[in-house]
């Protein structure tokens, strides 16, 4: 069960890692 947090966490930073990027090639076209 004490993996769950970890888990969870290191797929958030994948998420925000991927918006960011999205976001700055968004940012960069426009």
């Amino acid at each position: 069960m004490k993996h769950d947090w970890l888990q969870l966490t290191s797929h958030a930073l994948m998420a925000v890692l991927t918006l960011g990027t999205l976001a700055l090639l968004v940012y960069a076209f426009v």
